[in-house]
């Protein structure tokens, strides 16, 4: 296992560290619990999460969990709460994923994470609260692609979930269980996962940075300014490294482990949803249509387009994605 040595970020010349972009006036109360990770020596790591009582709550009804993408925190859903109807939730609960806020982050020196530690960290903040009420899954990238997972992997919880929304989720490994078309978008965003972990191993964080925005964003990364470069290396170092390897291992699993997840996911009553962004990137454009196409035919998903915005739709673009992912 490569240990990365992230001190610079070769031709962007800056350090590695935290960066909020997130202004908010809504009162998140910050939890943690503890969480052993089987995939790091059963080493047992502090994730937070977040809680936000909603107007005209009370506790019989449903809590919305939220899962932010990679280079974020849950401090993203701030706006979220002006958007939910009365009656819809109680709680808004936000997690924060390994090496995000006062989440600790992944020991890479112990060995490489895969979907069931991550997944293992759903199960740690629905018990850390208690609740034997409804749960609305909300989850953006990254964050999607977690739930994707979870929803999929633990079937116990498909009786609690009132709903399911991903906003262009990364769990590409489901496209192995589709049809050839399917399967070759598969073979597609694992050359992705494959060129940013090859730019990783070899510290070249420009490429890493390119490879990144490429895919996800529209535009030109050479007409991008050094600080927005910058900005977005900072924030994806390191913990994305470690999702992506995460993602990679779901991949390694095979058409049997994505079968399994589709076939619970079919079994989720609740509403299901998956949003495509307005303006994709052209790397993920293919992959993320093929990705919907099989978890409406195979899961029972409903395909949305935002009318509005890119990747980070959620955030440039709330009062047109929120609502999309509330239904």
């Amino acid at each position: 296992m490569k240990v990365y040595k992230l001190l610079q970020c070769c031709k962007l010349q800056c350090h590695i560290q935290p960066i909020q972009t997130y202004s908010t006036k809504t009162d998140w109360a910050s939890h943690t619990f503890v969480q052993a990770m089987p995939s790091c020596g059963g080493k047992e790591i502090a994730v937070e999460y977040g809680c936000v009582t909603l107007a005209g709550s009370d506790d019989s009804q449903a809590a919305i969990l939220a899962v932010h993408p990679a280079g974020s925190s849950y401090r993203q859903f701030s706006k979220l709460p002006g958007y939910v109807g009365r009656g819809y939730a109680g709680t808004l609960v936000g997690l924060n994923m390994l090496g995000y806020g006062r989440s600790g982050p992944w020991d890479g020196g112990q060995g490489t994470p895969t979907m069931e530690d991550l997944v293992g960290m759903v199960d740690g903040v629905m018990a850390a609260e208690g609740r034997s009420q409804d749960w609305h899954f909300l989850g953006h990238s990254m964050g999607g692609g977690l739930l994707l997972a979870a929803a999929g992997s633990r079937p116990q919880m498909n009786s609690k979930l009132v709903s399911l929304s991903v906003f262009e989720p990364n769990l590409f490994s489901l496209l192995i269980a589709g049809n050839r078309e399917e399967r070759e978008q598969a073979r597609a965003g694992e050359k992705f996962f494959r060129n940013m972990l090859d730019a990783a191993d070899r510290e070249d964080w420009e490429a890493w940075g390119q490879t990144f925005y490429h895919f996800w964003f529209t535009g030109d990364w050479g007409g991008i300014d050094e600080g927005a470069r910058a900005k977005l290396v900072n924030t994806t170092l390191p913990n994305t490294i470690h999702e992506i390897q995460a993602l990679q291992w779901a991949m390694e699993q095979g058409e049997e482990y994505a079968d399994m997840l589709l076939r619970n996911l079919m079994a989720v009553k609740g509403r299901k949803r998956i949003i495509l962004s307005h303006n994709p990137g052209p790397g993920s454009k293919p992959v993320s249509q093929a990705l919907a196409d099989v978890l409406k035919r195979k899961a029972g998903f409903e395909i949305l387009v935002a009318p509005a915005g890119g990747h980070m739709g959620p955030v440039t673009h709330p009062q047109q994605v929120l609502p999309l992912l509330l239904g």
